[in-house]
């Protein structure tokens, strides 16, 4: 059984949230959220609440050996990463495309211009 089972990268953790934007976009916002700290490296907040794990994993390069960091993501912080997206992150209905809240304004604003227009 490998140490990554029932654990994932966090571009697959971007993928399997639906995040908007890709992978990157999806690091900046969790480093925003205070998730992922400097060098990707998980909060220890995230750690103890099980939602995020680090493994180490040693390394060899030519006649250098050193250690890489590897953040993860359980499958309670999957879950909770999903729900958080999809909050912040609202669906259009009609079309099922993902977007930051800007057009669903916008329609609001033009859907309330057509009703005044049709009332006068």
């Amino acid at each position: 059984m490998s140490k990554y089972n029932q654990t994932f990268s966090i571009e697959e953790a971007a993928k399997l949230t639906a995040f908007p934007g890709g992978e990157h976009k999806f690091f900046n916002w969790l480093r925003s959220k205070k998730f992922l700290l400097e060098k990707n490296f998980p909060s220890q907040r995230m750690i103890d609440l099980g939602y995020f794990t680090l493994f180490t994993d040693p390394d060899e390069f030519s006649d250098h050996s050193y250690i890489c960091y590897s953040p993860r993501v359980r499958i309670k912080g999957l879950a909770y990463l999903s729900k958080l997206v999809a909050k912040e992150f609202p669906q259009c209905p009609p079309c099922g495309e993902s977007n930051n809240g800007t057009d669903i304004k916008k329609k609001d604003q033009s859907l309330q211009i057509v009703t005044e227009i049709k009332t006068n």
